[in-house]
């Protein structure tokens, strides 16, 4: 009989990188053992129509429910195996009690004044295996770097693209919550101040978030040059974007865990321009071009390098993110190999 595994994830009930991360585990997963998703929601959160939409299309089975111990308790008893997207006090003592093997992916650098983390820091020594999303996360948790864990990056949902032409790309691309220090702000001020032709080098900017209303209102009212709202974008409209800029932009000042969008970007042989913060520029790879974090002048030079640059050089750097990706990466094969060694006789079609 072959195990089954659940795989469990905190949302904030939009479409993420945490939900497309475990959405993807569950598709890569299923195709090998019987593998099902529970999704709960953090406390003031409600599931929304852009989540429940892609769940639906995916056709992996899953549930949603609050957090806690009784949303939680069927779910992990009619499991084999529990591999939970991080260290939720919840999810383990619910797991531990009920003696199921537990596999952890972390993505969240460990914040001292949490007091999950605080637990949780003494609980992920329970499980089976665990594996941080970067060294700069792996680091934050643990000094110790044991044989019971690695960097293991978040595994995203990369179809098959058709990148432009390199002399056919045009512009930077922006996609992320719209939130206080994913930098934004930073971002438009630094286009903004940038000196170069704002119309062959248009700056597009996708998600939505609590600062969507009121950046979109004062963009409409200045109507800068260049800059181009998108709002929402399904994974097929977002690829797509990725595949006809020049450039992505990720500019947080967030102590940043790793940054999907690089990766994303990096499989559409696009290069980025980031910040120096946290797993950032692990994700990134080599060939990004990396600015100060909150700094609007650090920004704008970037920007400008980027559009300046030789054709030569970039077609180089877009061929040398691609190429690093496939070392980036790793296949879900590092958990189908462990996952029987935590059931005896079980085995793994």
């Amino acid at each position: 009989m072959k195990p089954e595994v659940l795989v469990i994830a905190p949302t904030q009930g939009s479409y993420g990188g945490i939900e497309i991360t475990a959405i993807s585990q569950v598709e890569q997963l299923e195709r090998m053992v019987d593998t099902r998703l529970h999704l709960k929601l953090t406390q003031g959160y409600a599931f929304q129509d852009s989540l429940k939409t892609v769940l639906e299309e995916s056709g992996i089975p899953y549930r949603v429910s609050q957090r806690g111990i009784p949303a939680l308790w069927e779910s992990i008893r009619s499991a084999s195996i529990v591999h939970a997207h991080n260290v939720s006090p919840d999810v383990m003592i619910t797991s531990l009690i009920l003696s199921k093997p537990i596999y952890l992916t972390i993505h969240n650098r460990y914040h001292k004044n949490n007091w999950r983390h605080f637990i949780g820091r003494f609980l992920q020594h329970v499980s089976n295996y665990r594996v941080y999303n970067s060294s700069f996360v792996r680091n934050s948790w643990s000094s110790e770097q044991r044989t019971t864990s690695s960097v293991y990056p978040s595994v995203s949902r990369l179809p098959k693209v058709t990148p432009k032409p390199v002399r056919e790309r045009h512009g930077f691309f922006f996609i992320g919550r719209w939130i206080e220090n994913k930098g934004i702000d930073t971002l438009i001020e630094a286009y903004e101040r940038a000196n170069f032709d704002k119309e062959d080098h248009p700056l597009y900017l996708a998600g939505k978030g609590p600062l969507f209303e009121s950046i979109s209102k004062r963009i409409k009212s200045k109507k800068p040059a260049g800059i181009k709202i998108l709002g929402f974008l399904t994974d097929e409209q977002k690829f797509e974007y990725y595949s006809k800029v020049r450039w992505n932009v990720a500019p947080p000042n967030t102590l940043e865990d790793m940054g999907l969008t690089p990766i994303e970007a990096r499989h559409c042989k696009t290069p980025s321009v980031i910040t120096r913060d946290g797993g950032l520029p692990e994700a990134a790879g080599s060939a990004a071009i990396i600015s100060e974090p909150g700094s609007v002048d650090s920004l704008q030079a970037a920007l400008e390098k980027a559009v300046k640059m030789p054709i030569k050089e970039y077609e180089q750097r877009a061929e040398t993110v691609y190429e690093e990706l496939d070392i980036y990466l790793k296949s879900m094969d590092v958990f189908l190999r462990r996952y029987p060694l935590s059931l005896p006789g079980s085995a793994v079609v």
